[in-house]
């Protein structure tokens, strides 16, 4: 009688347990993710307006789909599309196409009216909300203003290799393997070498939005990962790992918007550097397309991989897919606006937009 009581009270204890944590400590169960399409707009027109006759404005996002480029209306569809003759730059505010010698440039909105011009030959590209030109010797930069007036110019004991930009902070990767900081006055404020590699030459740069924290690629015949974060006046390293990978091309990375994450080209797949815990994860992808983007609401990534179908890749933050979801066509573009998703893709009857919004079932 004793053991059944003993019995009997240890089983009541279980049930009460359970009682209490379902009413105490329960959460509920997360939702199952889905991606919804909102819309598909196909670029039948190159060099129009796309939705009736309506102009591309600033509050457009610019797209550049295999030899195809313009701006897009994250609510209905395509706005602009033209056909590159050679190369081309965007951001949000302005536009230059450019030959294989450069000369004179026409920088204009997305509607398409010329802002200014610039007589200074080079091959411009925008990052940061800030303008620049790569001047034919590939070695000498100069930042343009807003009026298209010089801002700065400087040249460089290397050729470039790398370069990315936030608003404080444009950063330079040379091939004799420095990296390279300086501010929207043009001074210097960084200059590391990392070394220990056979061939010096900085691969791949990035640096965060608010300029804090700059990541780069560099060696080869030992190539290795360097973080440096910025600490009272100076960036002192933060991270460093050798990596399997030995490229010898520019190797794309960056950071995330909310600054938690670089995200990078290595074997195998997408590599996910977390600068809070200074952790890595990898995403395991076949033939990456670029380097994807972020949600950082819902603490997501997304990711493209290529070949003759592409897939979309939804995974978290520890690289752990979700999803995928595989779409007919090439060359992939891949931009975000909340908890929308916008893929562009080459196809033989013409270049594609689609809009899906990510959501709870």
């Amino acid at each position: 009688m004793e053991e059944q009581a003993r019995r009997s009270f240890a089983t009541l204890a279980a049930i009460l347990a359970v009682i209490v944590y379902f009413f105490v400590f329960a959460r509920p169960l997360p939702r199952a993710l889905e991606l919804r399409a909102v819309w598909s707009d196909a670029a039948a027109a190159p060099g129009l307006a796309q939705a009736a006759g309506t102009r591309a404005s600033g509050s457009d996002l610019p797209f550049e789909v295999g030899d195809e480029y313009g701006y897009f209306d994250p609510a209905k569809g395509l706005r602009f599309v033209a056909k590159k003759t050679f190369g081309v730059s965007l951001s949000k505010e302005l536009y230059a196409t450019y030959d294989r010698s450069p000369g004179t440039l026409s920088w204009k909105d997305p509607g398409g009216d010329l802002r200014f011009e610039t007589q200074e030959p080079g091959y411009p590209f925008m990052a940061g909300g800030r303008r620049f030109l790569v001047g034919p010797n590939q070695s000498t930069v100069t930042e343009i203003g807003r009026s298209g007036e010089i801002l700065w110019r400087r040249d460089f004991p290397s050729l470039l290799t790398a370069f990315d930009a936030s608003a404080d902070l444009a950063l330079f990767g040379t091939l004799d393997g420095t990296l390279i900081g300086i501010t929207p006055s043009g001074k210097e404020v960084l200059s590391f070498a990392p070394g220990g590699s056979r061939v010096s030459c900085i691969y791949g740069c990035a640096v965060s939005s608010d300029g804090m924290t700059v990541a780069a690629i560099s060696g080869h015949d030992r190539q290795r990962l360097v973080v440096l974060e910025k600490r009272a006046e100076a960036y002192r390293v933060a991270y460093h790992r050798w990596l399997a990978s030995d490229f010898t091309r520019p190797i794309a990375m960056s950071f995330t918007e909310s600054r938690e994450q670089l995200l990078f080209e290595t074997e195998g797949g997408v590599g996910i550097y977390d600068a809070a815990a200074r952790r890595e994860h990898l995403l395991e992808a076949e033939s990456p397309q670029g380097l994807g983007a972020a949600i950082p609401a819902r603490r997501l990534l997304l990711a493209v991989e290529g070949g003759t179908r592409t897939s979309l890749v939804v995974s978290t933050y520890e690289g752990q897919r979700l999803f995928t979801f595989a779409f007919e066509g090439e060359e992939p573009m891949l931009a975000r606006e909340g908890d929308s998703v916008f893929l562009g893709l080459r196809r033989p009857e013409g270049m594609r937009m689609l809009r899906l919004d990510l959501g709870e079932e």
